[in-house]
């Protein structure tokens, strides 16, 4: 019988961890070369329009209006940020109740008082600054490409301490030719689980805002999910579902591969973003820094 080296490898696992990477790789490029179908701006919030069954304003887009309209300062009609406040309160009202373990989980890394109750929370170390984990503060810049006419900005800036955390992102389209912009402020206050160091899950809700040739309301529903690989790669997987009415109307779905180190990440990834039929699709690429 043929003798074969032990170089101190689990030959088993390193397969079975082979084969979870290819298919995670695999089904991560079959999302991202899926057909992008991109329609302009107007069309798509043509579709935003028809999910809220409001008319349509066939005049200039507002951001091409800014100075002309009978709006409050901050960019805001009256009856809109009456919603608006409907909204807030609604979105605390709404929040799910955490399951205690990743509650826990999230609690200790980042508190130097421990719960107890089971073995493993009692001996989560203390979490570094800057790592990947329940991180107490982040900001990401993130680009995406549509069509050669359409691109987006996605700032984010995110806030927790264990289980507890606030988003807001401002997610910007800008189109070409012709000119025209269409952005999202959203707005999250999320509860933060933390399982085994394997991956984390939020649930949250919040209040969401567009701005395009109207101004929209809308209630978030969103629940990202991280899970982290080996290699210091993370897969991060961002629904968001955004309700109007009772019913959602808009999706953005954002799914991506990360390399992490220290303080940061890049990552890479697509979104998907559409309504009644009209898609904002494309590649994201960007950056994270945390502490």
């Amino acid at each position: 019988m043929k003798k074969t080296r032990n170089y101190g490898i689990n030959i088993d696992r390193f397969i079975k961890m082979k084969k979870t990477l290819t298919i995670i790789i695999l089904m991560f490029f079959f999302l991202a070369f899926q057909p992008l179908f991109a329609g302009d701006l107007d069309d798509f919030e043509e579709g935003m329009l028809e999910d809220k069954d409001i008319p349509e304003d066939d005049g200039e887009s507002h951001w091409s209006q800014r100075d002309d309209q009978d709006r409050t300062d901050d960019g805001y009609d009256p009856d809109t940020e009456e919603n608006g406040t409907a909204n807030v309160f609604l979105a605390l009202i709404m929040l799910p109740i955490c399951p205690l373990i990743g509650a826990a989980e999230s609690w200790n890394y980042t508190s130097q008082y421990k719960i107890s109750g089971l073995d493993y929370l009692e001996n989560i170390p203390k979490r570094k600054p800057g790592d990947k984990h329940v991180p107490y503060f982040q900001i990401s810049e993130t680009a995406q490409v549509v069509n050669k006419d359409i691109f987006a900005l996605d700032s984010s800036i995110e806030a927790g301490f264990g289980f507890i955390l606030f988003k807001y992102h401002h997610l910007q389209y800008f189109e070409k030719d012709p000119e025209d912009r269409l952005s999202f402020d959203v707005f999250a206050f999320l509860f933060r689980m933390s399982f085994f160091s394997k991956f984390e899950i939020c649930i949250g809700t919040g209040p969401v805002y567009a701005a395009g040739n109207e101004f929209h309301n809308y209630i978030l529903f969103t629940f990202p999910v991280r899970i982290f690989l080996p290699f210091s790669i993370m897969l991060e997987y961002t629904p968001e579902f955004y309700f109007y009415s009772g019913h959602y109307t808009v999706n953005n779905h954002e799914i991506t591969l990360s390399y992490n180190i220290r303080y940061a990440s890049f990552k890479a990834g697509c979104r998907f973003l559409f309504v009644s039929g009209r898609k904002l699709n494309g590649f994201v690429f960007g950056a994270v820094f945390r502490l």
